[in-house]
Parts: structure tokens; sequence; C-alpha cells
């Protein structure tokens, strides 16, 4: 049986807060102890995920990259909620947002949070972004020990059902799985082998051989986490391998590969922001180039939402991944309730022989998401936030409360915000991702109609 993988978030700041430990250093020694003693405790059965370990990241390791694998590979997650974790530390909110995301979209996974003696309650998570994340911390114990941490995750894998019940897959096994059943149909053993081995940096992909499967799928399975191992360069992949695929996949299949992997660029602790938004005020605010943009892509399938708005829509794709009846409606100069209101029933309520008051009390019904992107930019509706949330948008969610908004702010995302606004973090912070992510996505469709008309 694999190895069980249980990821630790922490802070790694020196702990410079006041707290009742009498050595500065105690989260470090803490932390080093508790990795000691769950390797004693459960020796090759639990894999410890944690960036102090030399053996996983070492100067020169891409971390951020390595710690987002860990966050989607991980099948249990620890949080320490130290002082410098609630207070300071970006990362753990990155992580816990990501963690919590997870949750959402399968309940089954674990998450413990632990509480420090002196440093933290679970009355901390009712304050600032904690509050949005919905981190249950009823039955969270207050920790002082290394052992008291090793106690808490035996208890909670105990209540699941022992380690052995953690055979489940993970979103990235899972998302593995799916793209290598997308490539092995219709293609053949040997072109997929062929294609494996011209790949630069393959050598990197482990090739451990898995014997429950055939070799079709044993090579399926390693192109996928080629194709997925950096996600900024996943669409790029794509079209790398798509061309050397002969014979093709079925054209249905490739073109449902491209919209799986498509919105993996988008940071997942953003995505994440989104999803608890919609449980929060139901209002974020979110930054970029190519948000509002027009383009020239056509729908991949009947399904596929419509392409205006490239970087809104993938944000939403990776908020919701499986849900193919997300609704966007844009609004780019409007500036009152009745005009945005129409934009939604136009949007979000197929049926013109419908009435304006039938088609509202349909909007109401609907239960998939359904987000309203309002151009807050300087050519936009241009009104200070507040302004915009009591003349506006406040009206709208008390008779509509199932609707999320999306503010779109420009390039920047402002620190001064409206309090009952989220700011979608991390922001975009130039606009070459969203240009690359574009051009590589129009090139992948290039291929799609070079090799299937």
């Amino acid at each position: 049986m694999s190895a069980l993988k249980l990821f630790i978030s922490h802070s790694s700041r020196l702990d410079d807060c006041e707290q009742d430990q009498q050595d500065p250093d105690h989260n470090w020694a803490l932390l080093r102890d508790t990795c000691e003693k769950l390797k004693e405790k459960y020796a090759d059965q639990i894999e410890v995920l944690v960036d102090q370990d030399p053996n996983l990241l070492h100067p020169g390791s891409d971390w951020d990259r390595n710690i987002n694998l860990w966050l989607t590979e991980c099948h249990v997650a620890v949080i320490l909620f130290s002082q410098p974790a609630l207070k300071q530390s970006m990362w753990v909110q990155k992580e816990a947002c990501i963690l919590s995301h997870r949750k959402s979209l399968h309940p089954d996974f674990t998450i413990i949070p632990l509480f420090i003696e002196g440093q933290s309650s679970p009355e901390d998570l009712t304050q600032d972004i904690w509050s949005i994340l919905h981190i249950d911390a009823n039955q969270a114990p207050t920790i002082r020990t290394a052992a008291d941490i090793v106690d808490a995750v035996a208890t909670n894998l105990q209540a699941a059902g022992g380690i052995e019940s953690y055979c489940i897959h993970t979103p990235y096994d899972r998302l593995v799985h799916s793209i290598s059943k997308l490539l092995a149909e219709g293609t053949d053993e040997l072109n997929l082998e062929q294609v494996l081995e011209s790949l630069d940096g393959i050598e990197k992909i482990s090739k451990t051989r898995d014997l429950t499967y055939d070799a079709k799928m044993r090579f399926s399975k390693q192109l996928a986490r080629y194709l997925i191992r950096t996600p900024e360069e996943s669409l790029e992949n794509f079209s790398t391998i798509l061309n050397r695929l002969t014979p093709k996949p079925y054209e249905e299949r490739a073109y449902e590969l491209l919209r799986a992997i498509r919105s993996l660029w988008v940071d997942a602790s953003a995505a994440g922001g989104i999803r608890y938004t919609e449980k929060g005020s139901g209002i974020f605010a979110i930054n970029g180039w190519m948000i509002t943009e027009d383009d020239d892509t056509s729908p991949l399938t009947d399904e596929d939402p419509h392409p205006r708005g490239f970087t809104i829509q993938r944000y939403l794709e990776r908020a919701w991944p499986a849900d193919y009846h997300s609704k966007l409606a844009i609004v780019t100069s409007r500036s009152d309730v009745d005009d945005i209101l129409q934009e939604m029933r136009n949007s979000f309520v197929k049926g013109k022989a419908l009435s304006d008051e039938r088609k509202n009390k349909r909007l109401k019904k609907i239960k998939h998401p359904m987000v309203v992107l309002i151009d807050c930019s300087e050519d936009g509706l241009g009104r200070e936030t507040h302004q915009l949330m009591d003349e506006i948008i406040q009206p709208i969610k008390a008779d509509f409360p199932n609707v999320t908004f999306a503010l779109y702010t420009g390039a920047q995302l402002p620190d001064a915000l409206d309090d009952r606004v989220i700011r979608l973090t991390p922001p975009i912070e130039n606009d070459e991702l969203e240009e690359d992510q574009y051009c590589a996505e129009m090139a992948a469709r290039d291929v799609l109609h070079n090799r299937y008309g």
C-alpha cells in the first residue's frame, strides 16, 4: 500500500510574537519534534510533507510549485495555528484556502486544525479571512507538545477508519486518471511510449512500473503527469503531445482534455476564494488585464460557456471544475439596478417569451453558480466601491442572494475596498501571465482544428 501523504501547514517565521512559551524558537522545535514522532509511530505508512524537510525541499527547489503540488496530492492536512500563522503568514492563509477549497469539492477530505496553547484559539477563526474558510474548529484540540499533535492525527485517522481508508484518490490522482483515460482512447501503446521518450525532461517523471495497469495505461498516466506537472505549461504541453500522437485520440476526448486542463494556470487559492466568497458576502474583487476581454474563440462544446471574458471564465472554471452550468454576466457600462437586472435576465434565463417578472422568479430558483462581473476600472462604472455597494449591489443581493458579484478593479487590486468585498488573492501581478495563457490556448485550439478539421 502506498504511504498516506500528510501535509503540515505552519508558519516558518521566527517566533517574534508575544506568547506564553519561554523558548523563542518553540514553534520550530515543535514542528521538528512532531515530524520525528510521526515517523517513529508510523514509519513508512505516512509520508510527511513539510517545507522544513531537506529531503523534500532544498536550496534551488521551486518551492511554490512543490508546495502547490503537495496541497493537491496530500490525503490529510494538519494546520498548526500559531500566532505568526494567524497574524503574519500569507503562506498559511493561502494553504488553508486551497485545503478548504478541496474540502468543499470533496467533503471526505480530512483537515485537522490544531491550536497551539497560549497562541491561538477557535475564536481566532471567526475573524478576518479565517471567518469565510469554514474550517471546523469546534472539535479542534489545543496542543502543547509534539505528542499532542501525533495523538490528534491518530484520533482523526482512526475516526475515518484508519490509514487503510485513505486509499481514496486525491484531486491530483483523479485528474491524472481522467487525463490518462482521455489520452488512451484511440491511441496505441507503441506511439504513447515513443511520445513519452521524445519529451524533454521526462526523466524527472517517475517511471515506476504499476502492475495494476497495462502498458498502454501506464504510458498514458506518465504522459498525464507530464502534461500537468507545471500548471502554467499545461497548454503548451497539450499542443506538443497532441501533435505527436499518431494515431490520435478520439476527437471528442481531445476536446474534453483541453477543457480539463485549460484553467490549471489559475492560482488554486484564488479559485478557493471565489468559492468561499459565495458562502460569505457574495462579493469579491479581481484584477487583471484580460478579465473582460472579448476574444475570437468559439465554445469547445455546446455546454461550454460563451468565451467573452477570457480570464474571468478561467477563474470560474477553476473554482467549479466539474460544473458546466456556471453562468457569467458581464456589465461594462451599466449604472443602475434596472440595467444590471436586465443583463442578469438576458444572461441567466432562457426564454424570450417570458416576462421580466417570470424571469426574476426563475433567477431565484437557479442553484448553479451565477456571477455578475461589474467593471469598476477607470473606463467602467467609475464609482467608489462603497457607493456601488450601497446603491446597486446590496439592493440586488437583497432580492437575489444566490448571485455572486465580481468587481473588476483594473490592472491593480487596490488595498482600500469596502469591508464587505473580499480581495481575490494572490492578485495577477503582470499581463504576461494572462497573455501567455491566452496565446497558448489559441495555439492548442489551432492544433485541434488542424488535426480534426
